[in-house]
């Protein structure tokens, strides 16, 4: 029997194990790809490195922003609005902090957030090291998993479910819940399709290790403690700028991280664009798909 000839129940039987499988699978098959061999062995990590391997591009700029503001290097206007590189970049500066010390000097800076435009992608002298290190994945990877798990959920939608959204079309029948369901599997597409940068297995090992290092760290910055301008760089690189947010030591600070951000589709960052499917519920009579 031909499966499109189906009624609008019996076909979201067949259709809904096929669609969230699919996804399954997906979900599945890039962790499978993200395994690398051998077991984590420590790494010795600037705090930039780990940065990047928390939280990419713009988690590296917030941990060099940081750094320069707490030392001196840049200086807050909160009146104006503004941050400005009124201080003397040491001689010893770490790349990183030289390219977010030029953004700022160059360009008007309101917030943290306005200096990622000039400086991302920052990472050319860090994702090398720490793909040679089995801590992220290398491009080819990358590249791999977007098609494989972007195919796999799109083989429902594009064999099924639009055919029978089609069909339905063209003889007049209820397809709300299908339109719902083929959405959920274009936008689960759009995500596996949107990740840009993705830590393998062995990295995340290590996140986890350098975070437990470092609670002492985190606890210190978050109530109080002085740290160096170092320690506050790496603690903001692992931790994210909540840390910031929540300490007395930098609230004049506060304003400067304190960011409104949306989902914005492809993105560059721990693991790349997020979004939340959700389905809503369709009064349709005789199953709303078409049948």
């Amino acid at each position: 029997m031909n499966e499109f000839d189906l009624m609008g129940p019996q076909f979201l039987a067949m259709y809904v194990p096929a669609t969230f499988g699919a996804i399954f699978g997906a979900i599945v098959l890039r962790y499978a790809l993200k395994i690398k061999g051998g077991e984590y062995n420590e790494v010795d990590l600037s705090p930039y490195d780990a940065a990047y391997l928390s939280g990419g591009d713009t988690r590296v700029v917030d941990a060099a922003a940081a750094k320069l503001l707490a030392s001196g290097v840049f200086t807050s206007e909160l009146t104006e609005r503004t941050i400005k590189a009124s201080g003397i970049l040491p001689s010893d500066a770490d790349p990183v902090e030289r390219s977010v010390f030029q953004a700022v000097r160059n360009h008007y800076i309101s917030k943290v957030r306005d200096i990622y435009k000039y400086v991302v992608p920052i990472s050319g002298g860090i994702r090398p090291k720490l793909v040679d290190a089995g801590l992220i994945l290398g491009d080819a990877r990358i590249a791999a998993i977007r098609s494989l798990c972007t195919l796999t959920v799109l083989c429902p939608v594009v064999f099924l479910g639009i055919p029978k959204l089609l069909l339905g079309l063209s003889r007049g029948k209820p397809i709300g819940i299908l339109m719902v369901l083929i959405l959920i599997g274009l936008l689960t597409a759009l995500w596996f399709f949107c990740q840009s940068y993705a830590r393998t297995a062995r990295g995340d090992a290590a996140l986890s290790y350098l975070q437990a290092e470092n609670r002492a760290l985190e606890y210190s910055v978050k109530y109080g403690s002085t740290p160096t301008g170092t320690e506050l760089a790496m603690a903001t690189g692992l931790f994210g700028t909540t840390i910031l947010l929540t300490s007395p030591l930098f609230a004049t600070m506060k304003p400067l991280f304190i960011t409104q951000r949306s989902g914005s589709g492809c993105g560059s960052s721990s693991s790349g664009c997020g979004s939340s499917c959700g389905g809503g519920g369709c009064g349709g009579g005789c199953g709303g798909c078409g049948g």
